[in-house]
């Protein structure tokens, strides 16, 4: 077969066999979430489910939103997969979910971009355990190993914030910028 034609065979029977991740093919019955989200983490299947939880467990909801291809994302993953105080630290404190960027249609994604002020991939939506929208953090390299700074920040917005004012306000960064 000629390159072009051999690329295409290769992608259509990585359909039909299963999900493709880069170079690799997995069977359809494959969760690929579980090569890609760091274990350790209780990771809640979709939104909804995790925002029940977040408010029966009184624990603040951070979204993942996360894309495949991201180096950024690949980075955090890897911190968070390496670090057993890091894992250890946000498992406790707060319950989590991911939203995958590149498998919402264009409109979705807009609108999930502009109301949470999603910027790019990774980014962590915070959401307070009784369901406000708290704050975004942006990008997937922390300056602390352990990310103590990130969990202080997180910490910081989340006990200045007002469940009554947080309806008028508009979607903000966790960081001064």
């Amino acid at each position: 077969m000629t390159g072009m034609k051999l690329k295409m065979h290769g992608m259509l029977q990585a359909r039909v066999l299963g999900l493709t991740l880069g170079a690799w093919t997995l069977p359809a019955w494959a969760s690929w979430e579980s090569l890609v989200l760091p274990p350790g983490f209780i990771w809640e299947s979709n939104v909804p489910d995790a925002a029940a939880r977040a408010r029966r467990e009184d624990k603040p909801l951070i979204v993942y939103y996360t894309r495949t291809n991201c180096p950024p994302c690949d980075v955090l993953r890897a911190r968070l997969r390496s670090n057993e105080t890091l894992r250890e630290t946000f498992k406790q404190q707060y319950i989590f979910t991911v939203v995958w960027g590149n498998s919402m249609n264009r409109t979705e994604r807009d609108e999930y971009r502009q109301r949470y002020d999603v910027r790019g991939a990774p980014s962590w939506v915070l959401f307070h355990p009784q369901g406000g929208y708290v704050c975004t953090l942006h990008g997937g390299v922390w300056p602390q190993e352990d990310g103590a700074e990130v969990h202080e920040l997180l910490q910081t917005r989340l006990k200045s914030f007002d469940t009554e004012a947080a309806a008028a306000l508009t979607a903000r960064p966790c960081r001064s910028q």
